[in-house]
């Protein structure tokens, strides 16, 4: 699994299905600071989990998604999105990606795709 910071998105892993490598991302987002507002707690990050990460975050799955890496690559080289290379550690891709089997924000697709239970 490999994985970059795309502003927000974070490219969990790769793929290939028809021939094309895919991969999929899933949003990064801070914990609300309001009490009462829900949010997904299937995967927190907290603050400097990560060198994007300044406050307590959670990985919205309900965002998550499927791009082509040709597609990012284009989008990158085009100056339209950025891509700021810094892997999160192994613990914490492995968190998220068990997150998108708790997450009850996830499609089944997704699910599928990372082997749900």
């Amino acid at each position: 699994m490999s994985q970059a910071i795309l502003g927000l998105w974070l490219l969990e892993n790769e793929f290939c299905r028809d021939d094309y490598l895919l991969a999929t991302l899933v949003n990064i987002t801070s914990v609300p600071t309001t009490p009462n507002i829900p949010y997904d707690q299937a995967c927190i990050v907290q603050a400097g989990q990560h060198p994007f990460v300044v406050y307590d975050s959670f990985v919205a799955y309900r965002y998550i998604r499927i791009e082509a890496i040709a597609h990012l690559a284009q989008m990158i080289s085009l100056g339209q999105w950025k891509s700021y290379h810094a892997p999160a550690s192994s613990s914490l891709l492995l968190r998220m990606v068990a997150g998108v089997c708790m997450s009850k924000l996830v499609n089944r697709e997704f699910k599928k795709i990372f082997a749900c239970p």
